[in-house]
């Protein structure tokens, strides 16, 4: 009986070794904060001079997440390089408006990045939510034997230790003041019932040049929380969109 009693034992020690490989692989690749951001559609603004460097902000939530400091950081990014942020679309040369679509956890981060290329406007693909998985250490362990202990065990941990990844995707449309006027048409079709299609055109004339584009950021760190990887998200993405008209030179 001694002798059956250290041989479980010594097989259990020498087994949690080899215990929660996918944890251990985890923590080696995702032990740190890793963020990063990528835009649909490239644009290009030629440079304004001094006197026109003047932008209205507006940003807009449609998501259940907090993230009112893009707006704040946007702020922050224009001001810091000599624009002059106003609160009056009429005193502005130039627009910002910003709209986040999606905010949260991340099943797959590949998703994220089909949803940024799919482009300003489009709708958001499978895989972005779900991520969290629940487990109960105390249930678990509590009955483990020898043999079914390991395998247990690894479960255990590879539930308790785990890559997380959080996503925010934001559609964005720049507006820029021009002299000359600008013609635009805009076509809806709208469905009436289920088999009627009333399409719509309207056209109107502005002075306003638009440029569209969506951005997604993505943070993945073992374990993560949004509150965690909210502020460092909501700062790249604004340096992200306020960089479309400040130069880094």
């Amino acid at each position: 009986m001694q002798i059956k009693t250290i041989y479980q034992s010594i097989v259990l020690v020498g087994s949690l070794g080899l215990v929660g490989c996918g944890a251990t692989s985890a923590l080696i690749s995702h032990s740190s904060l890793d963020v990063n951001s990528k835009m649909s559609d490239t644009i290009f603004l030629d440079p304004e001079p001094a006197n026109h460097q003047t932008v209205f902000l507006q940003v807009k939530n449609t998501t259940s997440e907090d993230l009112k400091g893009i707006t704040t950081e946007l702020t922050t990014n224009f001001t810091n390089a000599g624009w002059t942020v106003v609160k009056d679309q009429s005193k502005a040369y130039n627009m910002v408006q910003v709209n986040v679509l999606q905010a949260g956890e991340a099943q797959d981060p590949d998703a994220v990045w089909k949803t940024v290329q799919s482009g300003y406007g489009a709708a958001a693909l499978g895989g972005l939510a779900g991520l969290a998985v629940g487990y109960g250490t105390g249930s678990v362990v509590g009955g483990l034997g020898a043999g079914l202990g390991v395998a247990a065990v690894s479960w255990v941990a590879d539930s308790a230790i785990k890559n997380v990844a959080y996503s925010v995707i934001t559609d964005i449309q720049i507006s820029v003041k021009t002299n000359g006027k600008v013609s635009n048409t805009q076509q809806a079709s709208l469905k009436q019932g289920t088999s009627t299609v009333q399409n719509q055109t309207a056209t109107s004339t502005g002075n306003w040049l638009k440029y569209q584009t969506r951005i997604g950021t993505v943070a993945q760190k073992v374990n993560l929380k949004f509150p965690d990887a909210k502020p460092v998200i909501v700062k790249q993405l604004g340096q992200q969109i306020s960089n479309i008209f400040i130069s880094n030179d």
